[in-house]
């Protein structure tokens, strides 16, 4: 048994010195074309050598690459919760067996950072044979409707994604209302998160002439915020529902638009009027 194991330790050591030996091979080949490519392109640039020529330096040098072992074989992503391999691997616009130093990465970063769920993304070789490609994916923050369309946004207000196949996975976000609601999303979503007692209640926000937010709440409740410090009167209304069951109380709307001052307004009381006395005879 301690034999195998030796064996084992012995091959694997074996397989580690061998990586390394292609990896270094690797550099080593790279390090050489790239010399001789720039000085095909000096060369070309001085001489005014024809771009068949140039094109023709350039397909020698990757051949010469993937001779080498340059060529990819493997395709590593990371953070693709929303993101398709399928849509990764067409940015890249490269089969398995392309010469790995062909693959243009700055225009598979720019077509990818493009995508609505892609907040950001890196793209590195591994040398000999891999690509690693690392997304950083936009977390979603509410629902955007706008002219009767909705889109999914994120805290920022950038727009993730259009499709209605999509939306209806994110159904329990809130919606706010209002061409320039996304603009100042950040601040009204970093309030109410400061208070789950009211957002788990919370149907819709609404931008008010463009310069306030009207909240309406389960049960028809109307909010008005102010145009500054929501984030204060956010604040005194959850303070008002954690004293005085707001909520459980039958009010219409809740004005805090003026700082030291609350008013409510509650339904109207239905009239009843007296019963006809009939007149004596």
């Amino acid at each position: 048994m301690g034999l195998t194991m030796t064996a084992r330790r012995s091959g694997l050591a074996r397989a580690v010195r061998r990586d390394a030996l292609l990896r270094t091979l690797a550099v080593a080949v790279f390090a050489i074309a790239a010399f001789v490519l720039i000085g095909l392109g000096h060369r070309a640039i001085a001489t005014g050598m024809p771009a068949s020529a140039l094109a023709w330096a350039e397909d020698r040098f990757y051949a010469m690459t993937a001779s080498a072992g340059l060529v990819l074989h493997r395709v590593e992503i990371i953070g693709n919760n929303q993101t398709a391999r399928d849509e990764v691997l067409a940015a890249l616009d490269a089969e398995i067996g392309t010469p790995i130093l062909a693959i243009d990465l700055a225009a598979a970063q720019a077509h990818l950072s493009a995508e609505g769920w892609i907040a950001r993304v890196a793209i590195e070789r591994r040398l000999p044979d891999a690509l690693n490609v690392t997304i950083e994916e936009r977390i979603p923050a509410a629902l955007w409707q706008q002219d009767g369309k909705f889109a999914l946004i994120d805290r920022a207000g950038t727009v993730i994604t259009r499709s209605a196949n999509t939306l209806g996975q994110f159904l329990d976000l809130p919606q706010l209302v209002g061409p320039d609601a996304p603009k100042h999303a950040e601040n009204l979503l970093d309030a109410l998160d400061a208070a789950p007692e009211l957002r788990g209640k919370l149907n819709a926000a609404a931008r008010v002439g463009g310069r306030r937010w009207s909240l309406y709440f389960t049960g028809g409740l109307e909010v008005r915020l102010p145009e500054e410090n929501i984030g204060g009167a956010i604040e005194r209304l959850a303070s008002m529902e954690r004293t005085g069951a707001l909520f459980a109380r039958d009010l219409r709307v809740v004005d805090l638009r003026v700082a030291d001052r609350i008013v409510v307004r509650t339904p109207p009381r239905t009239i009843v009027s007296p019963p006809q006395v009939a007149k004596r005879p």
